[in-house]
């Protein structure tokens, strides 16, 4: 039961949050994109971008923590 209390406390203190780890280096890397835009390097940089959020998006499929992501990433863009 503690562990079950413990798990839910978590949640719920970590839903409350507007930032999210991997939202926050997807942000980075959006900021590098528009820095480089005009060069060819923001095209190489965009790409890895793009392929740091579909493998953000695949590995936290089906969790609550989806929804936290998108709600952070939503927040600085």
């Amino acid at each position: 039961m503690k562990k079950v209390s413990s798990i839910l406390l978590f949640v719920i203190l970590f839903s409350c949050s507007n930032e999210h780890p991997a939202a926050t280096e997807l942000c980075d890397c959006y900021t590098l994109v528009h820095r480089e835009l005009e060069s060819e390097k923001g095209n190489q940089i965009m790409d890895s971008c793009e392929q740091l959020l579909q493998t953000n998006i695949n590995n936290l499929k089906g969790t609550p923590e989806l929804d936290i992501f998108f709600g952070a990433l939503n927040n600085c863009r």
